[in-house]
């Protein structure tokens, strides 16, 4: 494992602190989040519906709207295409449940990941129609499939799109593509996710009948921002924000047994719970296979089915963690075999053996430790799949589309992409992606490194200092959980933990107080009691057998100087 960097961050100004009102650590940690002036630090913290923004700025929005109130007029029978990961199954989630609440008959359709991959296809366009669809919502997808929704409407069917994926040069022709990337939206926040964009479509229709809000699907979308790995700024903030506090009251039956299984403590919910606990959960069927099962989970109200589902889920996600486990062995021993023991600026790995739910999971492991874009393939007899991660200096998405124009299928965002290649044809991909990332990544350092938003050991930080960091949250991409560091901390325990030992538990002695922390992954590192270290560390909760204790996650650490 690469050593990590470690930067601290720099000081706000003189003066920053009393300008915006608040003390020198609070400051320390705003400034650190773009947070210049007063009235940005209200905004920031209350992450209220202030910033949400009107639905009909979108684009087509009136058009969808309308065309979803003829369908209620008509009563048409409405085909929901989504996605097989969280984002997608939530978000499909969201238009199913408001669109069966008005009486129309709903047919969901999530692609099967294995014998589909992302995205719609002909096959799907079919059996909709053969089911008597006559207007069909794509969910987290659609911007890219102009032949079959070319098709669709040979077959009678007008299509909405809905999709926050980047537009290719030629969008299909639908009767109406809400998507807040295109060139003429005047949407205010392009970052809405698949599900953040289908509680919009559904806030906009709600909006048009004359109705409140429908502020309780906040809860599904919640669950697809945070599953996305959105940017946790703007309107994304306020879903997150708002969403978890309707989770933590939810009556929701689907809901519910997804906390009780995963053992998430509602009480303490928050955006980190909701990435390690539940939405592996919610995304391990669509890994492994079939993601309707997630579906019905999210859109039963029985519950006793909802148990049922939770427990399929658990034991599915038990499975995924085994395969994923053995799968990213098998990717680290190709890349540590890399000719001459040098790295490349892009890691390019296969087999023929990992199941296509998996191969994101790989990728996202291989660019975390080594710090470089990262593509993993399923190598098939005539087709490839493969899924790509990268780091925010290579748009992967971008490098991908300039490579060939002879992919199969593609899709993605700038840090996670996916696509279908020939197998012929992957050799030379591959040595394409390799000189893309040579060129673009030349003057970059591509070693992990560390933010530190402050020296500070938690015994120096007040109570109201850690009610002050929950209030920063929700935490996520662009607003990460602060990170401090702790100098000269004393081990008084430390002994490996978890399934295949690969984690640190400690007890940490610093200012005449123990602390608890764990090390996530960090086994192989060499500490024993006595020894003296500094810690980056975040604030955490643990939450085991219903019971919730204050310890420290361990981001990383190294010998003391002088030790």
């Amino acid at each position: 494992m690469l050593d990590k960097v470690w930067n601290l961050l720099p000081a706000p100004p003189d003066g920053f602190a009393d300008s915006i009102g608040h003390p020198p650590f609070e400051a320390q940690l705003l400034y650190n989040r773009g947070i210049h002036r007063a009235g940005e630090a209200a905004a920031f913290l209350n992450a209220g519906d202030d910033l949400a923004h009107d639905p009909f700025l979108l684009p087509d929005m009136d058009k969808a709207a309308a065309r979803l109130r003829t369908a209620v007029l008509w009563n048409d029978t409405v085909g929901v295409f989504g996605d097989f990961d969280t984002d997608g199954v939530s978000g499909t989630a969201i238009v199913v449940s408001a669109l069966e609440s008005l009486g129309l008959k709903v047919v969901p359709y999530l692609p099967h990941r294995v014998d589909e991959g992302h995205g719609l296809n002909i096959q799907a366009v079919e059996t909709l129609a053969e089911q008597g669809v006559t207007l069909l919502v794509t969910v987290d997808n659609g911007i890219s499939s102009r032949s079959e929704i070319a098709h669709a409407a040979k077959h009678g069917i007008e299509t909405i799109i809905t999709d926050h994926h980047a537009l290719p040069d030629d969008p299909p022709d639908a009767t109406a593509i809400v998507n807040p990337r295109r060139g003429d939206s005047v949407y205010p926040y392009e970052h809405l996710t698949g599900a953040g964009l289908a509680y919009k479509v559904i806030e906009g229709l709600w909006m048009s009948l004359g109705r409140e809000r429908p502020e309780r699907l906040l809860e599904l979308a919640a669950l697809g921002t945070v599953a996305d790995v959105a940017p946790m700024s703007g309107e994304n903030r306020y879903i997150v924000k708002r969403g978890l506090e309707l989770l933590k009251e939810t009556d929701h039956p689907g809901l519910r047994a997804l906390f009780m299984v995963s053992g998430a403590n509602r009480g303490e919910l928050d955006s980190e719970a909701l990435s390690f606990s539940v939405i592996p959960r919610l995304n391990a069927a669509g890994r492994l296979g079939d993601a309707k099962i997630s579906l019905d989970l999210l859109t039963t109200s029985d519950k006793q089915k909802a148990g049922t589902i939770a427990s399929q889920l658990e034991s599915v996600n038990e499975q995924r963690k085994a395969l994923a486990a053995t799968s990213i062995e098998e990717a680290r021993r190709q890349v540590y075999s890399s000719p001459g023991g040098r790295l490349p600026p892009l890691l390019f790995v296969e087999s023929e053996d990992w199941l296509p739910g998996i191969l994101g999971l790989i990728a996202s492991n291989l660019s975390e430790q080594f710090c470089r874009p990262a593509v993993v393939v399923r190598r098939g007899e005539k087709e490839s799949r493969a899924s790509a991660r990268s780091i925010p200096e290579f748009d992967i998405i971008d490098a991908i589309r300039s490579t060939s124009p002879n992919l199969l299928r593609h899709g993605g965002h700038p840090e996670a992409a996916g696509f279908t290649v020939a197998t012929d044809d992957l050799s030379r991909l591959q040595g394409e992606l390799v000189a893309s990332a040579e060129e673009r990544l030349q003057d970059t350092m591509l070693v992990p490194s560390l933010e530190i938003d402050a020296v500070a050991s938690p015994t120096s930080l007040p109570g109201d200092r850690f009610e002050f960091i929950r209030r920063i949250g929700p935490h996520g991409k662009g607003n990460p959980a602060p990170t401090l560091l702790m100098r000269d901390a004393g081990v008084l325990r430390a002994i490996k933990v978890g399934g295949g030992r690969e984690h640190l538990k400690l007890q940490l002695g610093h200012g005449g107080k123990v602390w608890d922390a764990i090390a996530f992954k960090q086994a192989e590192k060499q500490v024993r009691h006595g020894d003296t270290l500094d810690v980056v560390y975040t604030f955490g909760l643990n939450s085991w057998n219903g019971q919730t204790t204050f310890q420290l996650t361990v981001l990383d650490f190294r010998p003391s100087a002088g030790h």
